[in-house]
C-alpha cells in the first residue's frame, strides 16, 4: 500500500498563514508607498524651466490686437471683406503665451506658460506647452503631498506637453489641446495616463464671467489644426 503524502496546508500551518497574511498585505503596502515616495520626489525640481513672463508695451499691444481679433471671429461680419478678413484666426506660439499670462486664472495659481513647436521622429510638427508652477503654490486635494515629500524647500513642478488643437462637436463643444506626449521634469509621462488626461482646453484659463463669450467663440469655430508655426482656427459656414 502506497503511503499518502503529507497534506500542504495543516490547520497549524494554515492558522500560522493567516496570521502573517495582515503583516504580508503591510509589506506590500510599504513598498508601495516607498516607490510612489521616490517617484513624488522625483517630480519635483529645484528650479522652474520657465521664466516670468515680462510685459513690455509692445506685449500689451499685442494682447490688445489679439483680443479684438478674436471678438471679431465670433462676430457676424457685415461686409465681404470683413468676413475674408475673419475667416481664419492665425496664432503663434508667442501669442498663446500672451494670451495665457494676461489669464487671472494663472496668475492666482503662480503658474508659468511658454508655447513653442517641436518636429518628431515621424517629422510631425507638434505644437508644445510648458507650464512650471512653485509646490507652495499648489491646492487642492493632493497638494499637501507634494509639500510634505518635496526634498527642498522652494520646488517646482515642471511639465511639457506635445500635441495638436483638436475641435470637439460635443455637446457642449470645445476647443482642446489633445497630448501626443508629456513630460514631468524631462521624464516621460506613461501613454496611458496621458489617455486618462481630459486635455487641455483654453476654457481653463479664463474666468467664469467670460464663460458665455467663450461659448460664443468655439461655436464659431469648424477646424482647428497647426501648420509649421502657428494654430489656425477655420470659421464655420455662415
Amino acid at each position: 500500500m502506497s503511503e499518502i503524502p503529507p497534506s500542504v496546508f495543516s490547520k497549524r500551518s494554515f492558522i500560522f498563514f493567516i496570521l502573517l497574511a495582515p503583516a504580508c498585505v503591510l509589506a506590500v503596502v510599504a513598498i508601495v508607498l516607498t516607490l510612489q515616495y521616490k517617484q513624488f520626489q522625483a517630480m519635483v525640481a529645484p528650479a522652474t524651466t520657465v521664466a516670468e513672463f515680462a510685459w513690455t508695451p509692445e506685449s500689451r499691444q499685442r494682447l490688445e490686437t489679439l483680443l479684438a481679433s478674436i471678438r471679431s471671429f465670433s462676430e457676424t461680419a457685415t461686409d465681404t471683406a470683413s468676413k475674408a478678413d475673419a475667416d481664419t484666426l492665425r496664432f503663434t506660439p508667442d501669442d498663446l503665451t500672451v494670451l495665457v499670462a494676461s489669464s487671472h486664472v494663472t496668475a492666482s495659481e503662480h503658474m508659468r506658460f511658454r508655447f513653442g513647436s517641436t518636429v518628431t521622429r515621424n517629422k510631425d510638427t507638434l505644437l508644445t506647452v510648458e507650464s512650471s508652477q512653485p509646490v507652495t503654490a499648489l491646492n487642492g486635494k493632493f497638494a499637501w503631498i507634494f509639500k510634505r515629500i518635496a526634498q527642498m524647500k522652494d520646488g517646482w513642478l515642471n511639465a511639457r506637453m506635445e500635441g495638436l488643437p483638436e475641435v470637439k462637436a460635443g455637446p457642449p463643444r470645445a476647443l482642446d489641446f489633445t497630448v501626443e506626449n508629456g513630460f514631468l521634469n524631462n521624464g516621460r509621462v506613461p501613454r496611458a495616463a496621458l489617455m486618462k488626461r481630459a486635455g487641455l482646453s483654453p476654457k481653463d484659463f479664463l474666468d467664469p464671467q467670460l464663460a458665455p463669450e467663450y461659448a460664443a467663440f468655439v461655436n464659431a469655430i469648424d477646424t482647428a489644426y497647426f501648420h509649421t508655426d502657428a494654430v489656425y482656427l477655420v470659421r464655420r459656414a455662415r
